[in-house]
Formats: structure tokens, sequence, C-alpha cells
């Protein structure tokens, strides 16, 4: 999960979070920094991506929607802003932050990964190669 929505020009989040992002913290919850779950609420990167300002994105509302069918929803957040897709591949440190922290979320049976939220920003459209491969 990725995003910041809602940054402006001066690396500051306007703090507006769209209804459809609204929390629940009875049924929605992200898996932090620490490797705790806690309730989730916007900017759910905000303690992941640090070196970033980090907005809304759309982790929250598809938790808001997945709930509808699924009951509670754990998120694990591992987006890293401004980060090419070529920095993800296997082996990479991306790569295995995510692999450690999606393996945290289920250990102990604690629940099973049903679906994958990937968004892909604007770092891979910076040249035409980029945006080709």
């Amino acid at each position: 999960m990725a995003g910041r929505g809602g940054v402006d020009k001066s690396k500051i989040w306007d703090g507006v979070v769209p209804p459809e992002c609204s929390p629940d913290p009875s049924k929605i919850y992200r898996l932090n920094a620490r490797l705790q779950w806690e309730p989730a609420l916007e900017p759910l990167h905000h303690d992941i991506d640090d070196k970033k300002t980090c907005g809304v994105g759309p982790g929250m509302s598809f938790a808001n929607a997945a709930k509808e069918r699924m009951g509670v929803v754990g998120l694990v957040p591992c987006a890293v802003g401004g980060t090419a897709i070529k920095e993800w591949g296997r082996g990479t440190p991306l790569y295995e932050n995510m692999v450690k922290r999606a393996a945290t979320a289920v250990q102990d049976g604690a629940g099973e990964i049903k679906a994958l939220l990937w968004y892909q920003g604007e770092s891979d459209a910076l040249t035409q190669h980029d945006a080709e491969s």
C-alpha cells in the first residue's frame, strides 16, 4: 500500500481524510513499524515511510470495502514513496522487508493474506524507458 494524497508542495499533509478513508478501530488494524497490530488511522505509512511526508492513499478505502465481506481487516503497509518497481525485486531490501512484514502478519495463525493492493506511482514514468519496462 502506498500513498501521499493531500501532501502539498511544502511537503505538509493537509490532514484531510475523505469519508471513504474513515477509520474503523474495531475492524481495521495495521501492522506498525514495530511489527505490532494497532487500530489503523491515516496516514497508514507514517512510521513505515518515515523519510517522506505521507498522506492518504488507497489502503483505508480498500479496507473499508473489504471489511464488508471479510469482517476484521489487517493492513500491512510496506510502501516507500518515490521508489521504482525495479527497487522491489526479489532480494532487494524493500522486497525483504515486505516479506518479513507479511510473514509477521500471519504468524501464529493470526490470519491469512487474502488480498494484495499494489499502487505504483509516477516514479516509473519519469523516462520513456522506465514507462515501457
